[in-house]
């Protein structure tokens, strides 16, 4: 690509991001603000309306989201999910599972479904929920998420459920990232290891992304 074409591409992104924002559920401002208030990370507005499309796609009732502090990706879900399901939200931080109590204790009052969030270990809370009764997981914040959904994504998900793999790309890495084949910090060796098992895996079909910060869909067959 020349210098007109990078230039073009990123008003291209930068056009996507304000038509997606737009069209984001109507709670998400208010809790990017109180997000930004504690410098938490944030999702692009692309990459949640690619999730709100494929969990309103696949019709899901059932979703788990590991996350730290993941209000707008919680409610991104929640609004998709069927209004008699459950979104299981599994914080790697107290605070922040806390906080996602309290900032959509909300929509409990709306027709949407319910939500549960604990603060625990990702890799022994889930293999104490139900097997194949899952449609969507969710994965993103430490590196133990990663290892901890691929250990279990196969028992957890019906067949058609999907895992979505965010910030694929650990752009924030001080080595590079996933691009930088020298970077072996923990959370892009967590994600490289992840995105072979379902490369190689013959459970699921995937793709890699490059949609806000790197995003990884697999579907279970």
């Amino acid at each position: 690509m020349n210098i007109a074409e990078y230039e073009t591409a990123g008003r291209a992104v930068g056009f996507a991001e304000d038509r997606n924002r737009r069209a984001a559920d109507e709670r998400c401002p208010q809790l990017r603000a109180t997000c930004e208030r504690m410098s938490v990370p944030m999702p692009s507005d692309t990459l949640l309306r690619f999730v709100a499309f494929q969990t309103r796609l696949v019709r899901a009732r059932s979703a788990v989201l590991l996350s730290s502090t993941s209000l707008v990706e919680a409610q991104c879900l929640r609004s998709c999910l069927d209004p008699t399901g459950m979104l299981t939200i599994v914080d790697t931080s107290a605070a922040g599972a806390q906080l996602s109590r309290q900032a959509l204790s909300a929509g409990q009052r709306e027709h949407k479904a319910r939500i549960r969030s604990v603060h625990t270990d990702a890799r022994t809370y889930l293999t104490k929920l139900n097997a194949h009764d899952y449609d969507v997981l969710l994965v993103d914040g430490d590196a133990s998420n990663y290892s901890a959904a691929m250990a279990s994504a196969d028992r957890l998900l019906r067949s058609g459920g999907l895992v979505f793999l965010v910030d694929a790309f650990n752009q924030s890495s001080l080595k590079g990232g996933l691009p930088n084949p020298a970077d072996r910090t923990e959370k892009t060796v967590a994600l490289r290891d992840a995105l072979a098992a379902l490369r190689d895996s013959d459970d699921f079909d995937s793709v890699l992304l490059p949609i806000g910060g790197g995003c990884a869909l697999a579907r279970r067959k």
